[in-house]
């Protein structure tokens, strides 16, 4: 995915720093974590995947910069199989 986008049929609840997303079209509910929060709201869709690694590493302290974004990538991957994302 070279810029990931939110899709336009998800709806999105936020819970605090955590978010609830329902796709419709797939019946499916996913959770996201503080982490995966930040994340979904970096994919605007000008972003690539290193981009949102360098935004989130920005705003993210204590954590090694490796770990950070293989979990970064990690959770667009993730995002994109449950239709979450699409490339813009």
């Amino acid at each position: 995915m070279e810029k990931p986008r939110v899709s336009g049929v998800v709806q999105i609840e936020e819970l605090g720093n955590e978010a609830v997303v329902c796709h419709p079209e797939t019946s499916r509910v996913v959770h996201l974590n503080p982490l995966a929060t930040l994340i979904l709201y970096h994919c605007d869709g000008r972003r690539s995947p290193g981009d949102i690694v360098r935004e989130v590493g920005r705003l993210v302290e204590g954590v090694d910069a490796g770990t950070l974004a293989r979990d970064v990538l990690h959770t667009l991957e993730s995002l994109a199989r449950e239709r979450v994302l699409v490339d813009a």
